[in-house]
């Protein structure tokens, strides 16, 4: 389905099409839905997987088409959930056509252990024909690419075939009304179906208490440690570190309605022999408005250490966006963001990965069932020549134009009121 995730208020019969879930006071709710759509795009930077030449930017058309289930239940503190989807995207390139699947599933559950404590685990297999480094360039955007549903991965750079997996697991505990402590354990692999030198496999554990000071205002401490095994050009494994002593602040503004600000942040350690540690404090600072029914204006940025499959280092990395949306009139959503970042290697300093973008889409919904959309989306990245062990080029610059249809049919749908 589109990009355009607008969370704000309720957007009335047709804001399933958008993305958003509407406004429900049922304790006990099952839905499932079947989703699909189809489109068109014009793409000004093709990487098919038979060209050797990774300097050239072939201007192609492409269609696609995609379909995919949702699950949902939720009883009161169960929940579970469940999405697959499916696509094919056909590209008319000359002097050759080429065609590619991309598989996609992921499921999740959270139940009660006692009164005081709950847990949860979720799942996650993606098999992608294209790479891309990040999922969004603005990451706390309203605009958001959900590629489970679209045709399209926009924001790919090359078209590598890539098989992710991500597996977690998390026991929360209450301790007193604003006090909790958390553990959480991780594991995540990307496996290159050509490129098996950059595979990446990640596993991790942390414990994080959390206490409440007032309303909007909270303190953390935490400790998380994650080994990471690349199998890249050094051949070298890293130990990421993170102690997490801060503050979380979210805030509404008394002296303008509906407006909120937000930051967090933490400590990184990475170990690498050879190496002195490296310390970094990241974090993020958000801001939102909010206004209407349905409109908002928002800007974030954020420090943060990264792990990138095919990257011979972990990235410093450095982001900033902002974003628009909102919906004219019950059939018309429409959402626009700007984003863009710089990293550098933590150990050897090697800077010049550089992105930036700019996304918009626009919706009509034709009845409850159905909608048509158009978006573009541009971006420019930038990496620095032998920093990666992927056959990426140094510099893409894409632009695409993307035209289609998509629908939700509901399948199954019960709600029960809570007393």
């Amino acid at each position: 389905m589109p990009a355009a995730a607008m969370a704000q208020g309720n957007p009335g019969p047709y804001g399933r099409l958008f993305g958003r879930q509407p406004a429900g006071g049922g304790k006990d709710t099952t839905v499932v839905e079947a989703r699909a759509g189809a489109g068109t795009q014009y793409n000004t930077a093709l990487f098919p997987i038979e060209s050797s030449d990774l300097a050239t930017t072939p201007q192609g058309i492409g269609v696609g088409s995609t379909a995919g289930l949702v699950l949902d239940h939720n009883m009161g503190r169960w929940s579970a959930s469940l999405r697959a989807g499916l696509a094919r995207e056909q590209y008319f390139n000359q002097p050759q056509t080429f065609g590619v699947n991309r598989y996609s599933a992921d499921a999740s559950v959270r139940a009660p252990i006692t009164d005081r404590i709950e847990a949860g685990a979720s799942a996650g297999y993606t098999l992608s024909p294209s790479f891309q480094y990040f999922s969004d360039f603005a990451p706390s955007s309203e605009v958001e690419i959900d590629n489970t549903f679209l045709p399209f991965s926009p924001y790919a750079v090359a078209m590598l075939e890539n098989e992710t997996v991500d597996l977690t697991g998390t026991l929360d505990a209450r301790l007193t009304k604003g006090a909790t402590i958390s553990a959480s354990v991780s594991k995540h692999q990307t496996h290159f179906t050509d490129e098996p030198a950059s595979d990446f496999d990640s596993t991790g554990y942390g414990v994080r208490f959390s206490q409440r000071i007032t309303r909007g205002l909270g303190a953390h401490a935490g400790y998380g440690r994650e080994e990471i095994d690349s199998v890249n050009l050094t051949g070298t494994a890293y130990v990421h570190e993170t102690v997490d002593l801060g503050l979380d602040f979210s805030h509404a503004f008394s002296l303008a309605r509906r407006t909120t600000l937000g930051f967090a942040t933490s400590t990184s350690i990475i170990k690498q022999t050879g190496y002195d540690q490296q310390f970094r404090l990241n974090g993020n600072v958000t801001f939102a408005r909010f206004f209407k029914r349905t409109w908002s204006v928002g800007a974030s940025a954020s420090r943060s250490t990264e792990f990138t499959p095919g990257f011979v280092e972990p990235l410093y990395t450095d982001s900033a966006g902002a974003y628009v949306s909102g919906m004219f009139g019950q059939r018309v959503n429409w959402g626009a963001s700007v984003g863009g970042g710089r990293a550098e290697y933590a150990f050897t300093g090697t800077s010049g990965f550089d992105t930036v973008s700019a996304t918009t889409q626009l919706s009509f919904a034709l009845n409850r069932y159905l909608e048509t959309y158009v978006q573009y989306v541009a971006y420019l990245s930038e990496v620095p020549s032998g920093t990666t062990t992927l056959r990426l080029p140094t510099r893409t610059g894409r632009q695409l134009v993307s035209v289609g249809i998509g629908t939700y049919i509901p399948i199954y749908k019960k709600v029960r009121q809570g007393k």
